[in-house]
């Protein structure tokens, strides 16, 4: 049996672009693409101008904190409390925009909106959410290591002497599990206790 594909008509016309494979743009909705687009050109105009010098001289911007506030990235699938109640695509989408900048600026947004919003947004008491949700969405407030305010739990950690590359980075004062910037003592995280 021999098929002519060529007589063959096709119902739907599609088109493919290498950059977008699964036509994945056409997808998202209105907003989501004003939002994408919104994150595309603030990575653009001001991640990345700054990021190779950022990186050579290990400098963290702590600008960018509120910066991301502004634009409402932080806690942006979080609703009330400063968040600006996007949904779980559009995050994704945001992350997607940053992280084609820099790994650690996508870091920096992901874990101040899942590691440390997410807990208190879940189990905090309306006091705490009231308190601390719009300080953390504006990136007004981050956590520091030997001052923490949210959850000021200090657990026993015994670790081997470290490299010098990872000095900046106190384990007998930090939690289990945080990530840090290339600023001494900046906590980016929330206490995770075993």
């Amino acid at each position: 049996m021999v098929i002519n594909i060529h007589e063959k008509e096709t119902q739907a016309k599609t088109s493919s672009a290498w950059d977008d494979i699964l036509n994945f743009q056409n997808q998202l909705s209105d907003e989501e693409q004003i939002l994408q687009s919104s994150v595309k050109s603030y990575c653009r105009d001001k991640l990345l101008p700054r990021i190779v010098s950022d990186n050579r001289n290990e400098n963290f911007d702590r600008s960018i904190f509120t910066e991301m506030g502004k634009l409402g990235i932080l806690g942006s699938y979080l609703n009330g409390y400063g968040c600006a109640g996007s949904n779980f695509v559009s995050y994704g989408l945001i992350a997607r925009e940053i992280e084609r900048i820099d790994s650690a600026y996508r870091s920096i947004m992901s874990v101040q909106t899942s590691l440390v919003m997410l807990p208190i947004y879940k189990f905090g008491s309306e006091d705490q959410k009231q308190e601390y949700l719009p300080r953390l969405a504006s990136g007004v407030i981050t956590e520091r290591a030997e001052k923490s305010t949210l959850f000021p739990i200090r657990l026993p950690l015994t670790l081997p002497p470290l490299p010098t590359s990872l000095s900046l980075i106190d384990f007998n004062a930090l939690p289990l599990l945080c990530a840090t910037a290339a600023t001494p003592g900046i906590l980016l995280s929330t206490i995770v206790a075993t």
